[in-house]
């Protein structure tokens, strides 16, 4: 197991030394952390190396899925699925949010298995997109990706993505603020778990993006700390008001 981690700020001036405290909200798990103003043009680095490094994708091919089933109108962000039992049976582990019906804005929020089946399933297609989303995926690419879904450049409708991004922000940001982001967690070896977190934020004047990779033993810590270590570290920045 990997146990040391290090951080790195890329900038044209340096910024303050506080900037090292991104380190901290890890509080002992291995993984990495890229924070990217797309304004100022300044990376904040949590384990560089890592974040050129594949890792396992979990859930994050949901998103070109959903690309695909919003480019063909075959769904809104308000459009329900009905949970369909003999086609997608509940399996052992399922949290019973997974078990009924689901619109994209809730199966994003509460990464359902079946939803993202059947939307694949029903495409029978694959995209450039998804070919960097599957399998494996370095934090960097996961980064430019949604640079690209922010400014409409996948290979997808601009309406797509608008789509696609209004069902992955969060309704309760403050005045001020957007919060877009996609979390998904899995296990990626005996006793091993991986939990992602990846998005953007626009505030006043700017726009800045990020992806959180953590591993670990309890995928429920995992998937609650992957977006705790984001927003605290939103917040050490300034990106992110500390009362939102």
């Amino acid at each position: 197991m990997r146990k040391t981690l290090w951080l790195m700020i890329l900038a044209i001036a340096a910024p303050p030394l506080a900037h090292a405290g991104l380190l901290e909200h890890f509080a002992g798990h291995y993984g990495a952390l890229e924070i990217y103003d797309a304004r100022a043009k300044l990376s904040f680095r949590v384990n560089p190396g890592a974040l050129s490094q594949p890792a396992p994708a979990c859930g994050i091919a949901a998103l070109d899925q959903a690309l695909v089933a919003l480019s063909d109108q075959r769904i809104k962000p308000e459009t329900r699925l009905v949970w369909d039992k003999n086609a997608f049976p509940a399996m052992p582990g399922w949290s019973t949010g997974w078990q009924r019906d689901q619109s994209l804005r809730t199966a994003l929020r509460r990464q359902t298995p079946w939803f993202f089946e059947s939307l694949a399933l029903a495409s029978g297609k694959s995209s450039l997109a998804s070919e960097k989303l599957k399998g494996k995926v370095a934090p960097l690419v996961v980064v430019e990706w949604m640079k690209q879904l922010k400014n409409a450049q996948l290979p997808y409708p601009a309406k797509a993505q608008a789509e696609l991004i209004d069902a992955l922000a969060h309704k309760n940001s403050p005045p001020g603020y957007r919060l877009v982001s996609f979390g998904t967690q899995c296990e990626v070896s005996d006793g091993l778990a991986q939990s992602w977190n990846a998005g953007f934020v626009d505030f006043p004047g700017g726009s800045v993006f990020f992806s959180v990779l953590i591993e670990g033993k309890n995928r429920q810590v995992l998937l609650r700390k992957a977006p705790k270590i984001r927003d605290l570290s939103l917040k050490e920045l300034k990106y992110w008001p500390h009362d939102g």
